[in-house]
């Protein structure tokens, strides 16, 4: 299982210089972008699936912004359209705030290889039609903060012991002094307490892409670093406070009745860090099933729940108690 470091994205945003910028409300120049996009494409040796964004399945949309892949202020947009590749982790949006945005996803938080993907994507869809540039500035984007290399990029960072002792806050601060954002990872609406956490890159503009991304990996693998003090030092005190959090996790998952994906992934990091400490004897695989049935696309656990005739919240509570205690 996972942890620290859950997973990274990037994006770069792109905008033809014969086209009108915004083309979210202008069908004519969504479009336009679309046919570009497609012959690309059709020549790649992947195998792309064409998504129109606003009738995709909420919970692969979910999962596909979870991921960097969409951008979450175009999920109602009727213009949008997206072109996944079969593995979901190489994604061309096009017609959101820009023209396209070409995000790649890593599982295992490497920028670098998302970089990578990217980059050939982006040259290859500009050979006919070059994208906007300013000598100055770099790449215009519909949104000022995006220009200049137009890249953004996200780490995903599990941190409950910065989170248990209130370090977040301190964490941000510092964060915010390098021009990266430290912010929580549950949507706005959502209050999981799973410790889970983006950083991100504040500035684009008169930084390379490359740069960036070397600043924010930096940057991760100083909290993942003092994450990691902070469980040893936690462990060898056997610290009470600690303690209880992770107790009163298992004692939630070992017996109740009902639990929501949010909440079970409050479970999944308080029974995380007491696997790490050495508090709980849970296995690997455990952990993993835990994270991808609340974290996951939840369409299959909606389904079988209606099929028992059971809530999901309730089918949600059974199935972990059968995953941490034989179900009783």
């Amino acid at each position: 299982m996972k942890d620290f470091l859950m997973g990274g994205a990037v994006c770069l945003r792109r905008n033809y210089a014969d086209l009108p910028f915004s083309p979210d409300n202008r069908a004519d120049v969504a479009q336009a972008v679309n046919e570009r996009v497609l012959p690309v494409l059709e020549k790649e040796e992947d195998t792309f699936t064409y998504l129109m964004v606003q009738q995709m399945e909420p919970e692969q949309r979910r999962v596909l912004i979870a991921h960097g892949l969409l951008d979450p202020d175009s999920a109602d947009n009727a213009l949008s359209s997206a072109y996944l590749r079969q593995d979901d982790c190489l994604c061309v949006q096009t017609a959101a705030a820009d023209h396209l945005r070409i995000a790649a996803y890593d599982e295992d938080g490497s920028l670098s290889d998302c970089l990578a993907l990217c980059l050939p994507l982006e040259q290859a869809l500009a050979v006919d039609h070059p994208y906007a540039r300013s000598a100055q500035y770099g790449h215009l984007t519909a949104r000022p903060c995006d220009a200049g290399s137009g890249l953004r990029a996200s780490l995903l960072l599990h941190l409950p012991m910065l989170t248990l002792l209130k370090q977040i806050p301190n964490m941000t601060r510092l964060c915010g002094m390098a021009g990266l954002l430290l912010r929580c990872a549950a949507p706005a609406q959502e209050e999981r307490g799973d410790a889970l956490y983006l950083l991100e890159n504040r500035m684009t503009l008169g930084i390379e892409a490359a740069d960036i991304v070397r600043r924010l990996q930096s940057h991760a693998e100083r909290l993942t670093a003092l994450e990691r003090q902070l469980r040893v030092k936690a462990a060898e005190r056997a610290d009470d406070f600690v303690l209880d959090a992770i107790y009163r996790a298992y004692g939630v998952a070992r017996y109740a009745r009902k639990i929501s994906r949010a909440e079970g992934m409050h479970l999944w990091s308080a029974l995380t860090l007491g696997q790490a400490l050495g508090t709980l004897n849970m296995q690997q695989a455990q952990l993993e099933k835990l994270y991808l049935m609340c974290a996951g696309t939840q369409s299959a656990l909606e389904a079988a729940a209606k099929q028992q005739s059971a809530a999901p919240d309730v089918l949600r509570a059974r199935r972990i108690r059968d995953l941490i205690h034989g179900g009783n």
